[in-house]
């Protein structure tokens, strides 16, 4: 199996789209970057070394977490997604390389906030990665999931009107997204992966 040095400009905690119709019913699709319309921007098709002060064209991709949530009463399940922007190297280098996402199916409870007191609630969460609606080429994902194939996590969640701001466990921001009826969504910052 092919090693990957994944790189990132921010780390974001391991994670993590919907039946095509947008966000709302908290089921991934085949496409979870079209239905929260998230869209890449070019930053990562260079990477510039401070130290010797060159740009350098590399493979890489632009990284997404996604998630979408639907809450009924205390319980919870949906999905969290890694959207994976391919840069135009990685594509030159690698033929079958191109945009992807690698999911996971997310269960567990709504509870009060743990450790945030601007919060609204918190989402105790298990994950277990998805193999039906992940897409990324296979040595890159099971270098991604390895170790991950499950796990267990908690967010705190800050409601302002229908906007919403995720928190990992540690305080860091995770992303902003919306929450109506019943849904709660995040996206979050872009980072670049380098292989």
């Amino acid at each position: 199996m092919a090693r990957w040095l994944l790189v990132c400009t921010a780390l974001i905690g391991c994670n993590g789209g919907t039946d095509g119709d947008g966000p709302g019913d908290a089921t991934p699709d085949t496409d979870v970057a079209d239905d929260f319309g998230v869209e890449e921007d070019g930053s990562c098709e260079s990477f510039y070394d401070q130290e010797d002060q060159q740009e350098y064209f590399i493979p890489g991709a632009q990284r997404f977490w996604v998630g979408e949530f639907a809450i009924n009463g205390t319980e919870v399940s949906g999905f969290e997604a890694s959207i994976l922007f391919a840069n135009d190297t990685w594509i030159e280098e690698e033929p079958e390389a191109s945009d992807c996402q690698i999911v996971w199916t997310m269960t567990g409870t709504k509870a009060d906030p743990d450790g945030c007191g601007s919060c609204e609630y918190s989402l105790s969460l298990h994950a277990e990665f998805d193999p039906v609606n992940s897409n990324c080429l296979d040595a890159l994902q099971d270098d991604m999931v390895a170790g991950n194939e499950s796990f267990d996590v908690t967010y705190n969640v800050n409601v302002e009107g229908s906007e919403t701001t995720y928190y990992m466990s540690g305080g860091d921001v995770l992303g902003h997204g919306t929450e109506d009826g019943g849904t709660t969504t995040y996206v979050s910052d872009s980072a670049c992966m380098w292989f």
